[in-house]
């Protein structure tokens, strides 16, 4: 029971009124920092490099590599393609989605100051933010399969879960009905003379991202040992709109006409960290690095709100002639603050420098995604909110685990010209799982005395496998659904020195 099990678990169902997952610290601990199309096409491996912007949120020592005063600007243009497939489907079908995005992958600013007569050559400043997470994507799949989401409603009112976001919204409508007091409540596939086929479909958008503000200092000893730190305060935005669908447009489903769930979250939120770094230059070709960041300590709150729309057929008792029904109902506003802290990062970095030619350059960094934990009792006396913390966290270190991440690229110089590639490893963050992430990339600069231009693409590929609901009594007749999705990044970097 792995990976599949817990996706299925805890990333698409809203538990009673909290939206709290697993998948959400997961969500919020899994970064690609993205900053300058320079670092991008390296890979993302420049933490013992420095000189780039980028490694203020990674590696802060980097800022005093600095000789210049600089203003940077990346604009960033994503295109993601995704291909979802109902595996449960009497004749599975993918179906492909394509979202484009475009945001500014860095903004900032970096103020040189060169002491005389010091040990210490450089005094850098920097403010400014890098983006460090990506929410956006969309995905659709459709096909015929035995069940129905009306199950799940039934376990809830059968187990006296009446819920304001799914089983009261299933009685309002009639999709669930107290029947009598031997079966109690059923739904209206409990009438049909065999198990029938339902055909589902699911439309799911989700955008948003992180952006991480930062303040940075780094400063240089003797041209030898970089020394630098970053105050980061990160602000989430994360929306998601979902619509799923059930119908019998062949009228072959007795009673049953067709269904509409639509569930909407936005988490929004703020969060503080520090990040400290170093890098030794050992001689002319070799340089190491070394980061810490703490936990990022985040205040959010989630707003939320169901709607379920149901249609059926039933002879009307004076006429006997089949008449439709058509009930919607809503639930009310939800809104929960919270906190969550993310777990401590650890960064080594190697650099080599090939004078006239170019650089190689690798990164490892090693996390503990089970040590991330909620606090949902911050602004709540609720007994509920307490025991659910503490289920969720449990399950936050039973499911997530350690993880490295490796990253390295290459830098070609040719005159004033720059010729990139990378690759980036990620170890999976899931306890009982050994699959990996890689993510290519390529880039090509150009570089001017006091200005200069960087372009960088890059591919990531995912493996995902989801469900639209769940069911506790009867595991197996849940949905499952395989995502594939293909990340396409498109970065160009402007900076001026002065």
């Amino acid at each position: 029971m792995n990976r599949i099990l817990f996706l299925i678990v805890f990333t698409l169902v809203l538990n009673y009124t909290h939206a709290q997952t697993v998948s959400d610290a997961l969500r919020f601990t899994n970064l690609q920092t993205e900053g300058t199309a320079r670092t991008v096409g390296l890979g993302g491996a420049f933490g013992a490099i420095g000189a780039d912007y980028t490694t203020i949120s990674t590696n802060p020592a980097g800022l005093a590599v600095f000789r210049n005063s600089e203003l940077v600007l990346t604009p960033a243009l994503n295109i993601i393609n995704t291909n979802a497939t109902l595996l449960n489907s009497t004749t599975p079908r993918a179906f492909d989605e394509k979202k484009i995005n475009f945001n500014f992958s860095n903004i900032g600013f970096v103020i040189n100051n060169t002491p005389s007569n010091s040990k210490w050559k450089t005094s850098n400043w920097a403010l400014g933010f890098n983006r460090i997470a990506n929410f956006h994507g969309r995905h659709y799949y459709q096909g015929n399969s035995l069940g129905s989401i009306t199950e799940r409603w039934v376990e809830q009112a059968n187990a006296g879960q009446f819920l304001d976001y799914e089983s009261n919204l299933a009685i309002e409508t009639g999709a669930v009905f107290y029947f009598d007091k031997d079966t109690a409540y059923v739904n209206d596939f409990a009438f049909s003379p065999e198990d029938p086929l339902v055909e589902k479909s699911q439309q799911v958008a989700t955008k948003g991202g992180i952006n991480e503000m930062v303040l940075s200092y780094g400063t240089n000893f003797q041209n030898r040992l970089m020394i630098g730190f970053t105050i980061g305060v990160p602000f989430i935005k994360y929306e998601e709109e979902r619509d799923y669908y059930e119908m019998d447009d062949n009228d072959s489903i007795f009673i049953f006409d067709d269904l509409h769930f639509s569930q909407n979250l936005t988490i929004e939120g703020i969060g503080a960290n520090l990040k400290v770094g170093a890098i030794y230059r050992i001689n002319q070709m070799f340089r190491v690095g070394l980061a810490v960041h703490t936990p990022t300590r985040y205040s959010l709150s989630d707003t939320f709100s169901n709607t379920l729309e149901y249609g059926y057929t039933l002879d009307d008792p004076y006429t006997g002639v089949p008449t439709p029904y058509n009930f919607e109902s809503s639930s009310p506003d939800g809104e929960f603050t919270y906190r969550l802290r993310t777990p401590w990062r650890f960064l080594g970095s190697l650099g080599v420098i090939i004078r006239k030619i170019g650089l190689l350059s690798a990164e490892l960094e090693w996390v503990d995604y089970g040590a991330a934990s909620f606090n949902l009792a911050t602004t709540s006396d609720n007994p509920d909110d307490k025991a659910y913390e503490l289920e969720l966290n449990d399950n936050i270190s039973n499911q997530l685990g350690r993880a490295l991440n490796f990253r390295a690229g290459a830098e070609y110089a040719y005159k004033k010209f720059r010729f990139r590639g990378g690759i980036s490893i990620n170890g999976t963050p899931y306890a009982a799982d050994n699959i990996i992430n890689k993510a290519y990339s390529a880039g090509i600069g150009i570089r001017e005395q006091n200005f200069y231009m960087d372009f960088a693409y890059r591919l990531f590929k995912q493996e995902d496998q989801l469900t639209p609901y769940v069911l506790v009594e009867n595991p197996d007749r849940a949905q499952l659904v395989e995502q594939r999705t293909n990340q396409n990044k498109f970065l160009l970097t402007f900076g001026v020195k002065f």
